[in-house]
Order: C-alpha cells, then sequence, then structure tokens
C-alpha cells in the first residue's frame, strides 16, 4: 500500500496548508472548530439518496476508521504532489459533523481503537510515530519515535494487539508495545522487509506477519514474544500481500501482481492456500472476482463479514460475502469512481470520486440485509491501509 499524495487509492488530500507536529512534542497542536473556518463547509445536509448520506466534501483520497461508535477520517492538508503531511478528524458517523480535529505533521497510517485509546500510526521519510490520543477529544496522552533505517514500500504503522501487546509494523522491524504506557517493550528485526504488515485474530492469540516486497512471505509469530512459528512459501507480486482479517482459521490476504490483482484465504496453522468451490457473482464464463482484478483489489473481514472493495470495481468488485468461503452475498451498489473505506455495525462509508486528481466525498450508507447479522462487532477496523494500494 504505498503511500502516495495523488492516485486512485492513496491518502488524504485537502488543499490547507499546517504547520509540522509530527516530529516535536507530545504537545503537537490541536485545532478547534473555530481555527479551522473550511470544517464548516464539509458537513453536508445533502438529502438522502436511497438511505446514503454525503458526510464530508472537497475530500481527496480519505481514509476512515470506525470503531466504538466514532468515525475517524484521516486526510492530506498538503497539496498534491507534495509530502504527505495529514490530519485526523473526529467524525460523527450520523451526520458528518466534525467534533475534533489532530494535526499530525506526517503521513497518517493506521488507527485502532482498544480499550479506551486511540492508537495512530504515522510516517514521515524514514521515521515513524506512535500516537496515544484521548478517542473522544484526539488529546495526545504519548508519542513513541519508531526510528526505520531502511527505505520501505509505504507498508508501515500496521497496528494489531494480540498477546496482551500492541505490534506494530516498522520499515525493518516488529515492535512489541506496552498498551498501558505506549513504550516499545522489544524490537525484533526483519532484515529486507520493506515494510511490515500485521495482523491478529479477533482474541488476541494469532499474530499474522507479511514482510517483503517482490518477494515476501506470510509469518506467523508467537503473540507473546514475536518468535516466528510458521512462514509461508514465497509470494511474487509488486509488494508484500495485505494482510485483511482473520477469522475462523483463515486469513484474508490480498495481493497486486502488476498486471492483475487477486485476493485469498489462508489457514493460520500452515499459511498455506485454502481451497474451496470456485466463486463466481454477476461474471462471465463464471470467473472469480477475486482472481480477475486489479491491483487495487481489497479483501477484508469485519464484523464477521468478508468485504471485498476495488476502485471503479462496480457491483463485481465491491460487495459483502461470506468470510470463509467468499461466495458474494450482496452488492454494496458503489458508483463508478468509489471505493470502500470503512465498515461499522449497520453502515458503511466510502468515497465518491477523487480518483484521479479530483475532490471526493464522504458517504454513509446502510449495510444490505443480505450481508448477514453483524457479529464480532467490537471489531469496526476500517480499510485505512487497504485504501492506499496501487490500482490499475
Amino acid at each position: 500500500m504505498p503511500r502516495v499524495s495523488t492516485g486512485v487509492a492513496g491518502v488524504v488530500v485537502l488543499l490547507a496548508l499546517l504547520v509540522p507536529a509530527g516530529c516535536g512534542s507530545s504537545s503537537a497542536s490541536h485545532t478547534s472548530l473555530t481555527d479551522h473556518p473550511s470544517l464548516s463547509k464539509r458537513a453536508s445536509s445533502a438529502p438522502s439518496r436511497g438511505g446514503r448520506h454525503v458526510l464530508l466534501r472537497h475530500l481527496l483520497n480519505p481514509q476512515a476508521y470506525a470503531a466504538g461508535g466514532e468515525l475517524y477520517v484521516a486526510q492530506q492538508v498538503t497539496p498534491a504532489g507534495d509530502r504527505v503531511l495529514s490530519e485526523l478528524m473526529r467524525v460523527d458517523p450520523i451526520s458528518g459533523r466534525v467534533d475534533a480535529v489532530r494535526r499530525l505533521g506526517s503521513a497518517f497510517d493506521q488507527a485502532l481503537l482498544d480499550d479506551g485509546v486511540l492508537w495512530v500510526s504515522t510516517t514521515r521519510a524514514q521515521t515513524s510515530w506512535l500516537w496515544r490520543l484521548d478517542p473522544a477529544s484526539l488529546d495526545v496522552r504519548s508519542r513513541e519515535v519508531l526510528p526505520g533505517s531502511v527505505p520501505d514500500d509505504g507498508t508501515v504503522g500496521a497496528l494489531a494487539v494480540a498477546g496482551g501487546w500492541l505490534w506494530g509494523g516498522n520499515a525493518d522491524r516488529l515492535d512489541r508495545v506496552s498498551l498501558a504506557s505506549g513504550e516499545v517493550t522489544a524490537a525484533l528485526p526483519i532484515p529486507r522487509a520493506g515494510g511490515i504488515d500485521v495482523a491478529a485474530d479477533p482474541s488476541g492469540r494469532v499474530l499474522l506477519v507479511s514482510e517483503g516486497q517482490e518477494l515476501a512471505r506470510l509469518q506467523r509469530r508467537d503473540p507473546h514474544t514475536g518468535a516466528l512459528i510458521a512462514s509461508s512459501p514465497i509470494f511474487e507480486g509488486v509488494t508484500k500481500p495485505y494482510l485483511g482479517g482473520i477469522i475462523d482459521g483463515g486469513a484474508w490476504i490480498s495481493e497486486a501482481t502488476g498486471m492483475m490483482g487477486y485476493a485469498e484465504r489462508v489457514h493460520v496453522d500452515d499459511l498455506a492456500t485454502a481451497r474451496y468451490p470456485s466463486i463466481s457473482w454477476a461474471a462471465k464464463g463464471g470467473v472469480s472476482p477475486l482472481v480477475n482484478a486489479t491491483n487495487g483489489i481489497r479483501a477484508v473481514v469485519r464484523d464477521g463479514i468478508l468485504w471485498v472493495t476495488q476502485v471503479a470495481g462496480g457491483p463485481q468488485r465491491n460487495y459483502c460475502g461470506n468470510p470463509v468461503s467468499g461466495q458474494p452475498r450482496a452488492a454494496l451498489g458503489l458508483p463508478a469512481q468509489s471505493w470502500l473505506l470503512a465498515v461499522a455495525p449497520t453502515s458503511f462509508y466510502y468515497v465518491n470520486g477523487g480518483a484521479t486528481g479530483t475532490l471526493g466525498e464522504l458517504v454513509r450508507a446502510p449495510i444490505p440485509p443480505a450481508c448477514g447479522a453483524a457479529a464480532l462487532a467490537h471489531d469496526g477496523t476500517g480499510f485505512s491501509q487497504g485504501s492506499r494500494a496501487n490500482a490499475g
């Protein structure tokens, strides 16, 4: 998921400058609504379109994360083409009202809500930061510098909770962080990783790592110590597989090969590809949408449901499905230049427009009944990293 300032699936851009704060003290600047007059223009009073509501306007490549009944939206605040510097907003998930803003002075990577703390990772050049924020006010409780030592492919700042620890993927190391203090208690080197993706199952008993670039591997690691337990055969592509979530002993991954992309499920125990009957979904010749796709496809499990999304993918590439078999259940009805950003128990959020460097809008839509009853409702993680893949 390379970091880009423009492109079909990158980080958010809003044409407003900010004062860099990512490398300063833990008292990074906090902006109130009165300090940021453009916020009043983002909340939309647009009428419902089939139960869909425009929440925010004038966004370019937004990222979103829904958890704990809250919606967090990150956006780039430097001009398109410049170094990515982001801000984070807490947004009312129903009205789109912006209730809090945190300027980051670096590029937003990922957010994770756990036990009353909003963890946020950001990166600028070869340095990353781990923020502990108040989930309501976005006030900073602590911030830890996570220095990198080698270039990466943009896959940095991935976060997961397993074994009673917060695990973070850096450029060439796996960091174990205290959930109580935010301090790094162990740093495990993974040479030539070129960026590390991490994922955990809802119970926190399984920790998976994706590392490497054109030649990459999946790893299962001890959730308490980070020690290597198992490693997969090599995956060949333009970058490492993206980890999309773990459920029922299997993990969903998405891979960009350069010419096209695919998604598949792997067994957690031996990291081998799961086999299931061919999946077809409104496709000529019964071609599986999880195989015949572009580099931007993402398959992510949230709330016990499989969500597949792809920029400009239409109904065939934007749907909910069975989290074990991958069988599609319902199309999401996204417009042509749209892609999924985040999922809550009853709604999903997508960006409409903005795929070619233009400003887009954040839209809320009801989850189709055919998607199935929500399970694991405490896990509301968004598509913050999945939305930053190259597409084409």
